[in-house]
């Protein structure tokens, strides 16, 4: 019996089962960073629509260490998720005392409040 033959096979089946494992490993990764985009954006549309009913205050903007223990998510997952969605804004609050930056401040952006509104 020629040996090279089953290490042929066996290379060939290894080849085969690391493929799979990186299509399911990628298609884990897309999902889990679609699923926390819809978190934020479904938690943001919320406090936008709760800021803006009778007796709510503000504008519905929320700040990094707000939205990460109200969607359970890491500061660089929601920075990750708010830069890849188009219906998120995002601005830097300003210390008055200092003049410095202070926080970065997200909320649902206009264009995208427009139509949310307008569907429901």
């Amino acid at each position: 019996m020629d040996w090279r033959w089953y290490l042929s096979t066996a290379s060939d089946l290894a080849q085969v089962v690391i493929a799979v494992f990186a299509v399911c490993a990628g298609s884990v990764y897309l999902w889990r960073k679609r699923s926390r985009r819809m978190r934020l954006e479904l938690y943001l549309e919320n406090a936008r629509r709760n800021a803006e009913t009778r007796g709510g205050r503000g504008s519905g903007a929320r700040g990094v260490t707000h939205l990460m223990g109200a969607c359970l998510m890491t500061e660089t997952q929601i920075l990750e998720a708010a830069s890849s969605s188009s219906k998120i804004a995002s601005w830097v609050a300003v210390d008055e005392e200092t003049g410095r930056a202070d926080s970065v401040l997200f909320r649902i952006s206009e264009r995208a409040w427009r139509k949310i509104k307008n569907s429901n």
